[in-house]
């Protein structure tokens, strides 16, 4: 076997795919953030709500807030969402969907 390749183009990918739960709540914060921008960063609440409508959605979900938190957690562990520092009373969250990670 050659060893021609950089490494680079021999590494395994070190990601690996989301579960539906953290590729809606990422899809619901991407969505927003171009279909509704004044509203943009979301809360929890206006996450829920997002995942939770019937249109537009396949398959329909049921989520509440702790299960929202679970995923935003574990998408802020990997990078794709961060708190924002927020003047009100709730946080509110965004995405990182369209950021390079080098």
């Amino acid at each position: 076997m050659s060893d021609t390749q950089p490494e680079s183009a021999r590494r395994a990918p070190s990601a690996k795919p989301l579960d539906a739960r953290q590729r809606r709540v990422l899809g619901v914060l991407i969505e927003k953030a171009k279909t509704t921008p004044a509203a943009y960063p979301l809360t929890v609440n206006a996450i829920v709500t997002g995942c939770n409508q019937k249109n537009n959605r396949d398959p329909l979900t049921t989520f509440d807030d702790i299960d929202v938190e679970k995923a935003l957690d574990q998408l802020r562990t990997l990078g794709a969402v961060s708190e924002v520092d927020w003047l009100g009373r709730v946080s509110k969250y965004k995405h990182h969907a369209y950021e390079c990670s080098a």
